[in-house]
C-alpha cells in the first residue's frame, strides 16, 4: 500500500510541475502575440512593401494563438490527472482503513476461536 501512495504523490508532483511549465509556455505565447500584432500595424501603415511583413506577423500571432490553446488544454488534463490520483490516494487509505479494521476483526474471532478450543480442550482432558 505505500508503494501505492508514494507513486501516487510523486504522479501529483509531477502533474504539478507540468502545470507550472505550461503556465511559462502560456506567458511565452502570450508575448509573442503583442508584438505580432505591433507588427501588423506596422506593416498596414507601411503599406504594399510590409505585407509579406504582416503576413508573418499574422503567422506568428496564429501560432502563438495555437500555443495558449495547446497548453490550455494540457493543463486542464494533468488537473484531471492531479484530481485522479488525489482520488486514487485517498481510495487506497480508506482500504488500507478497512484491511485494518478486518484484521482487527480476525484477530478478535482467531482469539475467541483459540480460548473455545482450549476450554474444550480442557473439558475433553478433565474426563
Amino acid at each position: 500500500m505505500r508503494k501505492l501512495v508514494e507513486t501516487t504523490d510523486t504522479l501529483r508532483q509531477d502533474l504539478g510541475r507540468i502545470v507550472r511549465a505550461l503556465a511559462d509556455v502560456d506567458h511565452i505565447a502570450s508575448n509573442h502575440s503583442i508584438p505580432a500584432l505591433n507588427a501588423k500595424i506596422e506593416a498596414v501603415h507601411i503599406g504594399e512593401r510590409g505585407a509579406s511583413f504582416g503576413i508573418v506577423a499574422q503567422e506568428i500571432q496564429a501560432q502563438a494563438h495555437k500555443s495558449r490553446a495547446i497548453t490550455e488544454d494540457i493543463r486542464q488534463t494533468a488537473l484531471r490527472l492531479t484530481g485522479a490520483a488525489q482520488t486514487t490516494e485517498s481510495e487506497i487509505s480508506r482500504l488500507a482503513c478497512a484491511d485494518q479494521q478486518t484484521i482487527a476483526q480476525l484477530q478478535v474471532e482467531v482469539r475467541e476461536a483459540l480460548e473455545h478450543l482450549e476450554s474444550a480442550y480442557g473439558n475433553w482432558a478433565a474426563r
